[in-house]
């Protein structure tokens, strides 16, 4: 009974066998191809950069003197024979590309012309370093921008001439995965009172922890409208104003101060609230940005 049993058993299993072997898909190479993911384009200039400066850790709403963060970048817009900085923010991601979010670039206000790089204090005051003033030579919105609705809000800034990578400028990286972290960090030039619109010459920072998207639709109350998968939500610390459109949620790996952008700030309810802001999600756009900063 017992070697029937057995015989029975290598029967079935040969049977299976060979239903596995005439299969036309190689599953041992299917395997593979699935395991050994190709290094995107924003991947490989991230490892070019390198590790970043190590950071220093301040308990303050005001990035401090030093070189932390150096991704961040003013835009600034003519007025009255002179350039206005602070009002958005943009993230500096090659020597010839900043990323900043569609509505920054498409304002009543007129276009950008210029971008400030390389301090925190647009006025020069607290830092003593000498920005980096660039020239932009061309603006890309997302083709699929739509400002009613609020989606695809982001933008590629084209510098006139290269960044000048420095102790105080340096390009960020690109968060590429679907998922976004629980915790980050938002750095950017924001409204610092509530009552007016009064932007802060010093670079702002906050914690940001993310918000289920279930919970920020209910909050927003948009049921007729939800927010798009290419967005998501976080609340930042209530003590602080908006930290501005376009400013950066972000990572960093322990000391390092290269940052890794996974959002950029598309609209908020402004001073003290603790409803969430909504951010541009920047791994719903890496083909888009990747086929024009790393054609």
């Amino acid at each position: 009974m017992e070697v029937l049993l057995t015989f029975l058993v290598l029967v079935s299993f040969s049977a299976i066998l060979a239903q596995d072997l005439n299969r036309p898909i190689n599953l041992i190479d299917t395997f593979l191809k699935r395991a050994k993911r190709e290094t995107r384009k924003s991947e490989k200039a991230c490892a070019e950069y390198g590790p970043g400066l190590q950071r220093k850790i301040f308990f303050s709403n005001y990035v401090q003197p030093g070189g932390d963060y150096q991704h961040d970048v003013a835009l600034g817009y003519p007025k009255d024979n002179e350039i206005e900085y602070g009002l958005c923010s943009g993230v500096l991601i090659s020597e010839d590309y900043v990323l900043t979010v569609a509505h920054c670039v498409a304002s009543t206000r007129g276009p950008p012309s210029m971008i400030r790089a390389g301090t925190i204090d647009l006025l020069g005051e607290e830092d003593r370093v000498e920005p980096q003033d660039i020239q932009i030579s061309k603006i890309i919105k997302h083709p699929d921008y739509d400002l009613l609705k609020k989606i695809n809000d982001i933008a590629l800034v084209n510098l006139a001439e290269p960044a000048n990578f420095t102790k105080y400028v340096q390009p960020a990286c690109l968060y590429t995965k679907a998922e976004i972290p629980v915790s980050m960090t938002a750095t950017g030039w924001g409204r610092i009172l509530l009552t007016d619109n009064k932007f802060s010459d010093l670079l702002l920072k906050s914690p940001v922890l993310a918000v289920n998207m279930e919970s920020c639709n209910e909050t927003y109350g948009r049921a007729k409208q939800q927010l798009h998968d290419s967005q998501f939500c976080g609340t930042t610390s209530t003590d602080l104003c908006y930290t501005g459109s376009g400013s950066s949620a972000f990572i960093t790996k322990g000391n390092d101060s290269r940052a890794t952008i996974v959002g950029l700030t598309s609209y908020g309810r402004g001073c003290g609230s603790t409803i969430p802001n909504v951010y541009t999600k920047i791994s719903s756009y890496l083909d888009w940005i990747e086929s024009i900063v790393w054609p």
